[in-house]
C-alpha cells in the first residue's frame, strides 16, 4: 500500500526541469555550500543546465582504488542525480609547481567546469617548495582556469593531516589563511579525522602517510556531509 501512495504522490510534482532531482531536494543539499556555490547550483538547475565538478589532487585522491575521490563521486552522483551532476577526478603526483606546466592541469583549465575542488599540494610541496610560492602557484591556476572559464569557482580543501608533524599544521593554517585572504571558498575536513598528534592517527594512515582504508572514509565522509546539507555529529 505504501507503493501506491508514494506513486501517486510523485504525479502531483509539477515535472518543471529535465532532471531526476527536485529542486527542494538539492536546497537542502546545498544548506552546508558557500551562497556562491548555491547560487550556482540553484541557476544551473533553473536553466536545465547539468553541473561539471572536477576533483583535482594529490595521489591521495586514490581514484585508481576506492579512494575517498571515488566514494565521493559515487555517493554526490547518487545523491544529486548523475543527470544533473557529473564528478570528473583529475590525480597529479608532483609538487604544486611541477603541477602548473602539466598536461593533469591544463585538463582541468580546458574543461571549463562550474566547479574545481582542488586539494592544495601543500603536503607534496612540504619541504620542496615555500609556502609564499606555493600560494602563488594556487592563484595562478585559478586565474588559468578563470582565464578559460569566468564563471567557474574554485572551491579549496587542505590534504590529509598527518602523523605529529611539526611544520606541515602550519603550512595547512597559512593554507586556510591564503584561502580566506584571497576570499576563496575553503572546505576544512582536519575536524573529521583524529588528533593528528595522537597515536590514533595511526589507524588512519599507511606506512607512506597516506590514508588508508579509515582515512579514506572519514576525507569521503566529511566531503559527503559537506555537500548533502548534513552537520557534523
Amino acid at each position: 500500500a505504501e507503493e501506491n501512495l508514494a506513486n501517486s504522490g510523485e504525479k502531483n510534482i509539477p515535472t518543471d526541469t529535465s532532471f531526476t532531482i527536485s529542486r527542494g531536494e538539492l536546497e537542502v543539499l546545498l544548506t552546508n555550500l558557500p551562497e556562491q556555490i548555491k547560487i550556482l547550483f540553484l541557476n544551473s538547475y533553473d536553466n536545465g543546465e547539468p553541473i561539471q565538478m572536477t576533483l583535482v589532487g594529490s595521489p591521495a585522491l586514490a581514484s585508481e582504488s576506492n579512494g575517498w575521490s571515488i566514494q565521493v563521486k559515487n555517493r554526490l552522483e547518487k545523491l544529486y542525480g548523475s543527470d544533473f551532476l557529473e564528478i570528473t577526478i583529475v590525480e597529479f603526483d608532483g609538487t604544486s609547481t611541477e603541477f602548473l606546466g602539466s598536461k593533469e592541469a591544463d585538463s582541468v583549465v580546458q574543461s571549463k567546469s562550474d566547479i574545481v575542488f582542488f586539494e592544495a599540494l601543500t603536503l607534496e610541496d612540504n619541504g620542496l617548495v615555500e609556502i609564499e610560492h606555493s600560494h602563488e602557484n594556487i592563484k595562478q591556476f585559478i586565474n588559468q582556469i578563470k582565464t578559460n572559464n569566468p564563471k567557474t569557482i574554485i572551491l579549496l580543501q587542505p590534504p590529509h593531516p598527518i602523523h605529529a608533524a611539526t611544520y606541515y599544521p602550519l603550512q595547512v593554517e597559512a593554507l586556510a589563511s591564503f584561502a580566506e585572504e584571497e576570499e576563496i571558498p575553503y572546505f576544512d575536513h582536519w575536524p573529521y579525522w583524529p588528533d593528528p598528534n595522537s597515536d590514533e592517527m595511526n589507524n588512519y594512515l599507511n606506512e607512506n602517510g597516506h590514508p588508508n582504508e579509515n582515512g579514506h572514509e572519514v576525507w569521503a565522509n566529511a566531503v559527503i556531509q559537506y555537500f548533502s546539507g548534513q552537520q557534523n555529529e
